[in-house]
């Protein structure tokens, strides 16, 4: 091997050296960073805090509202405290003007008509005059009902409920269900409206149809499987300004004062079509309890009916004072509703969103005369325990008096209603009862979970 091959061949070995750093150039760099830094804070925080009530509007959910109803019972003692104080007011100035009146009296022996010739003024009234009532005067009475329920028209809907059913060849169809509904609250979020719950439960779409036959879609707010009453929420969104200048949400009135002879308007599904108007008068009240944990008002009227009918029933004055409501028990043919005074608590939970506490039993007063006849304690009388409701699986039977719940004395269905409505689903009530035992009652205590009926 040549000796220049065994020689080593050297590399050129470059090391390269970091520039120095330049410290000062450094520090300003950094407090310019620093600089704009804080200048795009106090920018950003300007910009937010300016923003601020526009994002909330954007981004931030509205609470719900809340919905009450005042007590009609609170409302009657205010009227009769009112009227009270009107009449004490009309015995005093009867009194201060009795002088004043007895010197008013003509002598002994001048009659009313001899006064009336000497002061010059005597109104002599014709025949005609006196024949106030006609057919004139009945159409016009007439005519002002169906204005009172052509106006009551702007807070009624339609109510839709959508399923789907198999039809021919085993081919996917709709069915449909239908019932009136009354608008009874809205706001800038939402209209809700008051139906029946068998229209729209276990449905695929629900439409609501109003008064200018615009129809727009609505959810379930929440129901009552028991007085099967539903709420609905229509979004204000979903309705048009035309729509919302021609309806307007129903007054809930006071049925409490509603006696038999009263003169009503019914509205809503009847005879198979909707939008109907109907007038009467109330012939009976009678009270009920074919329904669950509460008694009921029933309005009588001689509205004709053929038992299908659904809506409302309002007054003179256009308020809402029953909902159209039939069963087997009551008269047939004839048109009945519910007092809307005892659902109104029913209707403001629902509205809420909450639940209908649910206990389960078919229950009546046991009065006075009842108890003395029939030596029976009084409280609430147990006529059916519903089966695997609530009240029957803590071990209530047909036949048992309740005379305490929660240490509160039940003597009335009203009594018991009450302290029911006092609680919520899963809550827990210690009961007092009367069971007959041979010839006597002995008391049985239980615990009732609240359950809900859907």
């Amino acid at each position: 091997m040549p000796e220049k091959e065994k020689q080593e061949q050297p590399f050129i070995k470059e090391k390269i050296k970091n520039k120095p750093l330049n410290k000062k150039k450094l520090l300003l760099k950094g407090a310019e960073t620093t600089v704009f830094a804080v200048l795009f804070g106090v920018v950003a925080c300007f910009v937010f805090y300016m923003m601020q009530p526009k994002m909330k509007r954007w981004f931030a959910e509205e609470p719900q509202e809340v919905f009450t109803i005042p007590d009609d019972t609170q409302q009657e003692d205010t009227r009769a405290e009112a009227e009270s104080s009107a009449a004490e007011d009309e015995d005093t100035k009867t009194d201060a003007a009795g002088d004043t009146a007895a010197e008013d009296v003509p002598p002994s022996g001048q009659t009313a008509a001899d006064e009336t010739e000497a002061g010059g003024q005597e109104t002599v009234q014709t025949e005609e005059e006196r024949q106030t009532f006609d057919l004139a005067a009945y159409q016009k009475i007439q005519d002002e009902l169906y204005a009172v329920g052509a106006e009551a028209g702007r807070f009624m809907v339609t109510v839709t409920g959508i399923t789907d059913g198999e039809g021919l060849f085993d081919t996917i169809s709709e069915a449909t269900g239908q019932a009136a509904g009354i608008i009874i609250a809205s706001n800038r979020k939402e209209f809700l409206i008051l139906t029946d719950a068998r229209a729209v439960t276990d449905v695929r779409e629900i439409r609501v149809a109003f008064v200018n036959h615009e129809v727009v879609n609505a959810e379930i707010r929440q129901y009552d499987g028991n007085t099967r009453i539903a709420v609905l929420s229509v979004p204000a969104s979903e309705v048009s300004d035309v729509t919302k200048r021609r309806i307007e949400a129903a007054e809930l009135g006071n049925s409490l004062t509603v006696k038999p002879g009263k003169i009503v308007v019914a509205l809503g599904l009847m005879f198979g079509s909707s939008q109907n108007v109907l007038t009467g008068n109330i012939t009976a009240i009678s009270d009920i309890a074919t329904l669950q944990d509460r008694s009921h008002t029933v309005f009588i009227t001689d509205i004709a009916a053929d038992g299908r009918e659904n809506g409302a029933l309002i007054n003179t004055d256009g308020e809402v004072v029953g909902l159209l409501f039939q069963d087997a028990s009551l008269p047939q043919g004839v048109l009945t509703a519910v007092s809307i005074s005892e659902l109104k608590e029913v209707i403001e939970r629902l509205s809420n969103g909450q639940e209908i506490p649910y206990f389960g039993i078919v229950g009546s007063t046991v009065t006075d005369a009842i108890s003395e006849e029939y030596d029976v304690p009084k409280g609430v009388y147990i006529k059916e325990a519903v089966m695997d409701a609530p009240a029957m699986e803590a071990g209530l039977q047909n036949g048992d008096v309740i005379v305490e719940m929660d240490g509160q004395e039940i003597l009335t269905m009203d009594d018991f209603r009450r302290c029911l409505m006092e609680h919520s689903p899963e809550d827990r009530i210690k009961v007092k009862a009367d069971r007959q035992n041979g010839e006597k009652y002995r008391e049985y205590s239980c615990t009732v979970e609240v359950g809900v009926l859907k």
